[in-house]
């Protein structure tokens, strides 16, 4: 999801602030069964940690960023968190993970300069012998951040695609059953018999609709005018929301 969806979707204010993204990071980890604490002083209150996330087992600090567009905005926020990691360390005698959690950039560009940063930060720990474990989280990419309305692309086609199917089928069957209406001008029972119990009373109502004694098609004729500009509206609705 594009960082300017992600914050419409999410109903940010404009202009929004650092603060907005990290009540937002907290509330979906409440959501989530973590036990959440912001801006926790650290270091005899020479520091603050943004979030101070806890689980039953695990303790997750934190650092809360705007926007992540270069590779110095990726090593100084890891730093960042992993100077938490040893203050913590200090205090409480139990190293605990980290994270640092922001919007990601808007181009690909940018995004491989990140990775290229994170790679950096991640050797550079190495060669001095030192743990690596801040991951880099982007909330308009990780499914525990994205709006709750919003369903992933992938999943909504496939749905998308399965309601279009079931819509044809049964414009399909309801045109051939009016076919075979017209054409014998009786319900053909041991054919209404062999179908679900839905189909059978549809067929029933729509065969006696198109009797000879019956000739007026008006209320048949807007039922299926009805149902075929509702699916072309959902489909229309659904990809122009979904898909822009």
């Amino acid at each position: 999801m594009q960082p300017d969806q992600f914050l419409q979707m999410a109903r940010f204010p404009q202009p929004w602030k650092e603060r907005d993204l990290q009540e937002y990071i907290a509330q979906r980890l409440k959501q989530h069964g973590y036990s959440v604490a912001l801006e926790v002083p650290i270091d005899s209150n020479r520091g603050r940690i943004d979030i101070v996330a806890k689980s039953q087992h695990d303790v997750n600090l934190i650092e809360v960023k705007k926007r992540l567009n270069s590779i110095a905005d990726v090593r100084a926020a890891i730093a960042q968190a992993q100077y938490y990691q040893s203050c913590y360390l200090a205090e409480y005698g139990k190293r605990p993970s980290a994270s640092v959690i922001a919007l990601g950039p808007d181009s690909s560009e940018r995004m491989s300069e990140i990775d290229r940063g994170i790679y950096q930060a991640e050797k550079i720990a190495l060669n001095q012998g030192q743990p690596f474990d801040v991951d880099v989280i982007f909330a308009n990419e990780d499914d525990m951040f994205l709006p709750q309305r919003y369903v992933p692309p992938t999943i909504l086609k496939a749905s998308s695609r399965v309601l279009l199917r079931a819509a044809l089928a049964l414009l399909k069957w309801l045109f051939k059953a009016l076919w075979e209406s017209i054409r014998s001008g009786k319900p053909s029972y041991s054919t209404v018999a062999s179908r679900s119990s839905f189909q059978a009373r549809l067929g029933a109502v729509v065969r006696e609709r198109f009797r000879p004694s019956h000739p007026d098609f008006s209320e048949v004729i807007m039922l299926l005018l009805v149902i075929f500009i509702s699916v072309f509206l959902l489909s229309y609705l659904l990809t122009q929301f979904f898909f822009k």
